[in-house]
């Protein structure tokens, strides 16, 4: 317990890697497993997790994980821990690696879009990050990324979503955002107090930009769970 992060030993720790990074020292325990996570550190490796459907993955060795491919076959998805995540070297869609990824932000809306894919009998490539990325996220979205096809990201429409999306962009070259567009935004009708609104960023992807824009002239927020039609339709039809 020598680097737990209430002991002098553990906070510089967290101030070392922190300064090694260039950010601030984190005190949200989430963000402080992150940061670990970026130095091969792994703090919780068990109730850090991301959950995923529609993939096969494989060890540095080549051999396959086989109950990635198992759930898929009962069209089932899998909350994968952090430890298992680190077990895999490559990891990418069951049906061709060629094959889009749709990335959620929100647990509602991947258990939405799964009732639909497990009632039409079809296998899509998708991923629940459960809002704020945890080490779990970076590293099953490391793992996909790196094998090159495309990644769709779709998150809430508001201050907080916003920081998700621009994360995930400026780590990874191979993210497009889906259903986070200025015409999308056309919908949104919850008010955003000024003190929500100051937490958009001020230097902004720019993928980003032109939502932001708009966001910080309407003052609304848009939810996931109001775009859900339109990406089941996404998902159902998609190749």
């Amino acid at each position: 317990h020598a680097f737990d992060f209430d002991q002098p030993a553990g906070r510089i720790l967290l101030q070392a890697l922190a300064f090694l990074q260039g950010s601030s020292v984190p005190v949200v325990a989430d963000e402080r497993t992150s940061l670990l996570y970026q130095y091969h550190i792994i703090r919780d490796d068990i109730l850090n997790f991301a959950t995923v459907y529609g993939f096969v993955a494989y060890r540095e060795n080549g051999e396959e994980i086989t109950y990635w491919r198992e759930s898929t076959k009962s069209f089932s998805p899998l909350n994968i821990p952090l430890r298992e995540i680190i077990q895999a070297s490559k990891i990418e869609p069951v049906i061709g690696a060629d094959t889009p990824i749709y990335i959620v932000e929100n647990s509602g809306v991947f258990s939405a879009l799964m009732d639909t894919l497990t009632a039409c009998r079809r296998v899509v490539p998708l991923v629940a990050l459960h809002g704020q990325l945890k080490a779990a996220s970076w590293a099953i979205l490391d793992r996909i990324s790196k094998m090159g096809g495309r990644l769709l990201y779709a998150g809430d429409l508001d201050p907080e979503g916003i920081s998700i999306a621009q994360h995930i962009l400026s780590r990874y070259d191979n993210v497009d955002l889906w259903h986070m567009s200025v015409e999308d935004y056309k919908e949104a009708v919850t008010d955003l107090p000024e003190s929500r609104l100051k937490k958009l960023p001020s230097t902004v992807h720019p993928k980003l930009a032109d939502l932001v824009q708009e966001m910080n002239r309407r003052k609304k927020a848009l939810y996931q769970e109001s775009l859900l039609d339109k990406m089941v339709h996404d998902v159902v039809y998609s190749r």
